[in-house]
């Protein structure tokens, strides 16, 4: 019988090379889908905690006859903000790291995964300076508090009082004059908001930039993280986040921290954003659907009165 030689089993240098090749082009061809499929299991365990806090919302405005306010006063320590109201209903805290995000229904996977900051009534003293960019010693106290979800704190409307004659567009609650003295916000009732299945209550965070050099709770200021205000500000955009919101464009001019922040809001859910309304359901839809101002029908989404509000 004929022997067959081992060099005739072996491979050659060249089906070895079309062999990774393959291997090359089908992995080319996975991981896009592989990372879409990723993205929209994200953005699924997003709606579900987005859905459990407006279960939390609901179950508060039973009790209490009116929503959460934002915050309850206006003080710089010691308020009670939307999420504190919240977190007896569903059994779980805001998480005060990223540590403490896992299996939480305050925390994004997809929002941790573009490195989110999450803070939790954490009192720090802000870097103050003068004109000619010196350090001032201070003892002021803050109080912060970041991270995935953000509440409907003004509508479309400023936040200051002076410019709104203490009326509030949004769930913040209004600052009458006869509250002035305790600093307390008056809550908004429930029948105060007319269309409560096109009003925004909660839902993704817009980002902002932060480092150590301007916020003195990150101890390392050579490493910055994006962070989830607690309030939805759509009144004082600049132009560069005003184009990103109106087109998904990020403007190259615009300054590096501002850049990173609007690329982490656009990596989050791949251009996606998800909102929680006042009758209890919660929507999906890229981020200008929600967020382009120019439309009268967006506008309206923002305003416990279903009005468009274009004085603001």
């Amino acid at each position: 019988m004929r022997e067959i030689s081992n060099q005739s089993q072996a491979f050659t240098l060249v089906e070895l090379l079309v062999v990774i090749a393959i291997i090359a082009i089908l992995a080319s061809l996975l991981l896009p889908t592989l990372s879409k499929a990723k993205a929209a299991a994200h953005r699924s365990v997003c709606s579900g905690n987005v859905r459990q806090q407006l279960l939390g919302v609901r179950l508060f405005t039973d009790d209490n006859g009116h929503f959460p306010l934002l915050r309850n006063s206006r003080q710089a320590l010691g308020s009670r903000l939307w999420f504190d109201e919240v977190e007896p209903y569903l059994g779980q805290d805001w998480p005060s790291a990223v540590a403490d995000a896992r299996n939480s229904a305050f925390a994004c996977p997809g929002y941790t995964r573009v490195q989110g900051f999450y803070v939790r009534h954490q009192a720090y003293t802000p870097e103050i300076r003068d004109r000619l960019g010196n350090p001032v010693p201070t003892t002021v106290q803050f109080e912060a508090s970041m991270g995935a979800y953000s509440y409907n704190g003004s509508g479309v409307g400023p936040t200051q009082e002076s410019e709104t004659e203490g009326r509030n567009l949004g769930l913040r609650g209004d600052w009458p004059e006869a509250n002035r003295r305790d600093g307390q916000y008056r809550p908004v009732r429930e029948s105060q908001v007319r269309a409560p299945s096109n009003m925004i209550t909660l839902g993704d965070a817009s980002l902002g930039y932060i480092t150590g050099l301007t916020f003195s709770i990150i101890s390392d200021p050579d490493r910055g993280h994006v962070s989830g205000r607690i309030a939805f500000g759509v009144n004082y955009r600049h132009n560069s986040e005003r184009l990103f919101f109106e087109s998904l464009e990020i403007d190259p001019e615009a300054p590096l921290a501002i850049a990173k922040a609007l690329s982490g809001t656009k990596r989050r859910h791949q251009t996606m954003q998800t909102m929680g309304f006042a009758d209890g359901h919660a929507e999906s839809k890229p981020i200008p659907a929600f967020n382009d101002l120019r439309q009268e029908s967006i506008r309206k989404r923002w305003n416990l009165d279903n009005e468009p509000h274009w004085e603001f």
